[in-house]
């Protein structure tokens, strides 16, 4: 279930929570708001971070008729989307995902998957860190990613 969401620069989301902090999401949520206020937007946003979480984004694109340069915002110049997903897994607990999209790429060039207070994966600059553990024994592996081809996150090869 999720329990939160953030995303800062898709189309007219800028910096956006739901629910605004310190609040968790419910079972049951419905947004309300006039014409315009972005409400089919943060559907887009939540559909958007599943199809990249598939690595479909390039089909997701064609199929709403949009560029890669309709994903960001108008009122900034940055070319990276940032997001955060907040989900509760029985029973692993508490998982967040977060990361940079960058728009260009149609990738994630930033990654993070955290299980409870492990960061059970993270990928910055070319390189996955993988929190391994086997018993008692736990270790971070490093794996290099130069030239590894994948569209919107790396979960979608993993």
């Amino acid at each position: 279930m999720i329990r939160g969401f953030y995303i800062d620069n898709f189309k007219s989301l800028v910096d956006f929570r739901l629910p605004p902090a310190p609040h968790e999401l419910q079972q049951f949520v419905c947004l309300v708001g006039l014409n315009g206020a972005g409400k089919t937007t943060v559907l887009q946003a939540l559909d958007f971070l599943a199809h990249m979480a598939i690595g479909q984004l390039d089909a997701w694109l064609a199929l709403r008729e949009w560029k890669k340069g309709d994903l960001t915002s108008r009122f900034l110049k940055r070319q990276n989307v940032a997001f955060r997903v907040d989900f509760e897994l029985p029973p692993l607990g508490r998982v967040v995902w977060e990361g940079a999209f960058n728009t260009n790429q149609l990738r994630c060039t930033r990654e993070r998957v955290t299980v409870g207070e492990v960061a059970v994966l993270n990928i910055a600059d070319q390189k996955l860190h993988a929190h391994t553990s086997s018993g008692e024994d736990q270790a971070v592996r490093v794996y290099d990613l130069p030239g590894l081809q994948f569209e919107g996150s790396v979960l979608s090869i993993l």
